[in-house]
C-alpha cells in the first residue's frame, strides 16, 4: 500500500511498464530493443544479457515434445540463483513442466511429468562469469544433465506417466508471473548473466528474431557487439571468442580478405563451414 502511488508520476517511455521494485524504487519493463532506466534508449540486441528482471518469451513446446526433449544451452551466470528455461501445462502451479536454473550456485534441471518432479543437480557449483555449455534431456520419466566435461547426472520422476504436455510459452531468462509457475520447480527469481545459445532438439533457436516478447534485455559484453566481420560477415560467437561467416567473394578471420573470381572459374573450394546456395529458375526446376 506505501508503494501503490510510486509509479503515478513515472512515464517509462516507447511502450515500457512501470512497477514497484521496493517500497520505495520502481523499475521500468522496457521491450525488446529498449533499455534505460526509462525505456529512453535503443539497443540492438545480439547476445542477449538478463538483469534480474528480463525475460523472452517463444512459441511453448506444445505437443511435439510428449516423450523425447533435449536442450542446448550456452549461458555465463552473475548470479547463484535464477531460472534460465521453463515451460509448463499449466497456469495454475501444478501440472508437467520442465526448467532449468541456477539454484544456490548449482544447476538444475527439475520436470514433471504429472505425478512427481524428477530433480537433477548438477554435481559441482558452477564458475561465475564463465561461459558453460549444459545439455539436458529427458526421455519418458529419465532426466539427464550434462555441465561442460564433467560426468552426465541422471534421476527419475514419480509415478507412471511418460508424456509431458505444454500449453504455456516458452520462458527464457525468467517469467512475467512467478504466481504461474509450477510449484515444484521450486524457483521465483530471474537469471543473471547471458545467454549465448539455445538449441531445442536440435533446432537452433535465434534468440532475438524468434522472441514473441522480451523485456529489460540488453546486449551481453562480447567481441560479436562490436561488429568485428567486415563486409556484412555474420559473427558466429563461441563463448569468449567468434567466428564469422563471410559473404561470397570474401574470407579470412574477420573476412577482410577479398577474393576476385576469374571469368573463366569452374571450380570453387569449400572450408567446412561453407555453403553454396543456388537460386537459378533452371536449378530449381
Amino acid at each position: 500500500e506505501c508503494s501503490s502511488t510510486l509509479c503515478k508520476d513515472v512515464e517509462c517511455q516507447n511502450g515500457g511498464t512501470c512497477v514497484t521494485d521496493t517500497v520505495d524504487t520502481y523499475i521500468c519493463l522496457c521491450q525488446l530493443g529498449k533499455i534505460g532506466k526509462h525505456c529512453e534508449q535503443e539497443v540492438t540486441v545480439h547476445i542477449p544479457s538478463f538483469n534480474g528482471t528480463s525475460y523472452l518469451t517463444y512459441p511453448g513446446f506444445g505437443n511435439t515434445k510428449l516423450s523425447y526433449l533435449e536442450i542446448e544451452v550456452v549461458f555465463r551466470p552473475k548470479s547463484t540463483d535464477g531460472l534460465i528455461i521453463y515451460d509448463a501445462l499449466k497456469t495454475d502451479t501444478t501440472g508437467d513442466f520442465v526448467s532449468l536454473s541456477m539454484s544456490n550456485g548449482y544447476l538444475e534441471f527439475r520436470f514433471d511429468c504429472g505425478t512427481g518432479p524428477a530433480i537433477v543437480r548438477s554435481i559441482n557449483k558452477v564458475d561465475l562469469d564463465e561461459w558453460h555449455t549444459a545439455v539436458i534431456s529427458r526421455t519418458g520419466l529419465e532426466g539427464i544433465l550434462e555441465l561442460d566435461s564433467l560426468p552426465a547426472v541422471r534421476d527419475k520422476a514419480e509415478g507412471a506417466f511418460t508424456q509431458t504436455s505444454f500449453k504455456t510459452d516458452l520462458y527464457i531468462g525468467g517469467h512475467s508471473n512467478w504466481d504461474e509457475v509450477a510449484k515444484y520447480a521450486s524457483i521465483k527469481s530471474s537469471f543473471v548473466g547471458d545467454i549465448q545459445k539455445v538449441v531445442v532438439n536440435d533446432r537452433l533457436i535465434d534468440l532475438v528474431e524468434d522472441a514473441l516478447t522480451g523485456v529489460n534485455i540488453d546486449n551481453a559484453d562480447h567481441p560479436c557487439i562490436g561488429s568485428p566481420c567486415l563486409y556484412n560477415g555474420e559473427c558466429i560467437p563461441h563463448h569468449d571468442v567468434y567466428m564469422c561467416d563471410c559473404h561470397i567473394g570474401y574470407n579470412a578471420s574477420n573476412c577482410e580478405k577479398e577474393i576476385l573470381f576469374p571469368d573463366d572459374a569452374t571450380e570453387i573450394k569449400f572450408l567446412g563451414r561453407s555453403y553454396v546456395q543456388m537460386t537459378h529458375p533452371d536449378i530449381l526446376k
